[in-house]
């Protein structure tokens, strides 16, 4: 059983990934994707346990043998000058840039002048909140008032309290002094001395304002998803919510798994948690009673298949393919990739294809040749 897993990503969330399989012994091949990456993703072949990940590397085709791939690549921030309703000045900065200030040295002139300021941050002045940018201004905001000692507010329009910290970290700021108010519809107004916000119980002045950055999906998604033949969804992130496969990362593809936000609307400590269930899952699977084959699983009658490959086009888990066997060229199922889900059987035009499997009625069942 091959136990190297390739994990498609860079920064955290491919960190966590990469941490989390070698904990549990697995060996890990670091994959960069991007135009200027050394390694060019072409297509994932095979199945679990015995991947071919093929592509160009400085120019020349080459492969890589992998047990299962994890793409952990992320989303992506949506700049400030992006967003076309929203004032551009120099005293409306994004949370990042405010908390990148805060890790320099800074002189007792400096500190004394943050401590004057008022500083508001706004979760989700934009768009609807996630639980990233969520998580970014609450720390920022206690981060502000220990450190700097200066006023801070707190600006949402819709605080979903749904996680297990944030609604006593919520508590433990108001304590602190830092101010909550709900935003209005309107627009914060920068001049020359400051920026006025409208909120819920009147407006406020402030020196600086630090506006999360809205996140989505990578643009890459389409073409990863294609060249490893799995989905994306309707909102761009990979893998369309399933109720049985979301939650752990699983796609319609045996053996790829997804890490963190290329698919969750998570924080750092959801990508870790996130992180140590692909790797348990990869655990178990990767061992020799993990890939036996589904308990039911299609079978092609080689006699009937007319070689349409409409099998292979509409099968969501790749695991047909088209194979010579005895001086014969036809479908044929590969056991370790299929689910057992009967798409194929459906889709068939000369019903080439049945189930084969104990666990289907025995007034389903056709007596295998």
């Amino acid at each position: 059983m091959n136990e190297l897993v390739a994990v498609i990503g860079t920064g955290y969330d491919a960190d966590c990934a990469a941490q989390a399989l070698r904990s549990h012994g697995f060996r890990v091949e670091r994959i960069v994707q991007g135009p200027s990456a050394p390694f060019q993703l072409s297509t994932l072949e095979g199945y679990v346990g015995s991947f071919a990940l093929r592509g160009f590397c400085d120019g020349s085709l080459t492969a890589l043998s992998v047990g299962a791939v994890v793409v952990a690549t992320g989303n992506e921030r949506v700049p400030l000058t992006a967003l076309k309703k929203l004032p551009q000045h120099a005293r409306i900065v994004s949370t990042k840039q405010l908390a990148s200030q805060l890790t320099k040295p800074a002189s007792i002139t400096e500190r004394a002048s943050r401590q004057r300021q008022h500083i508001a941050l706004t979760i989700d002045l934009m768009t609807p909140a996630s639980r990233e940018a969520t998580r970014e201004v609450i720390d920022l905001a206690g981060q502000l008032r220990d450190k700097c000692k200066c006023e801070v507010s707190v600006l949402y329009r819709e605080l979903q309290v749904d996680t297990d910290w944030l609604e006593k970290r919520v508590r433990d700021l108001r304590a602190a002094g830092v101010a909550f108010h709900r935003l209005q519809a309107a627009m914060p107004e920068p001049d020359a001395e400051g920026i006025t916000i409208r909120h819920a119980d009147g407006q406020l002045r402030a020196d600086l304002l630090g506006v999360a950055q809205p996140v989505r999906p990578r643009r890459d998604h389409p073409a990863l998803a294609e060249a490893l033949g799995i989905r994306v969804g309707e909102d761009g992130y990979l893998q369309p919510f399933n109720v049985h496969l979301y939650h752990f990362g699983g796609t319609a593809r045996k053996g790829v798994y997804l890490v963190g936000r290329c698919h969750l609307d998570t924080d750092d400590s959801g990508v870790r948690q996130d992180a140590e269930l692909v790797a348990s899952q990869l655990a178990v699977l990767l061992t020799v009673n993990g890939t036996q084959p589904e308990a039911v699983l299609a079978w092609v009658d080689r006699a009937k298949c007319i070689r349409c490959l409409t099998c292979i086009r509409t099968c969501p888990h790749s695991a047909v393919e088209l194979a010579d066997a005895e001086g014969v060229t036809a479908a044929h199922v590969l056991e370790a990739a299929c689910f057992g889900c009967g798409m194929c059987i459906a889709n068939c035009p000369v019903q080439a294809i049945s189930m084969r499997g104990q666990a289907v009625p025995a007034w389903l069942q056709e007596a295998a040749p």
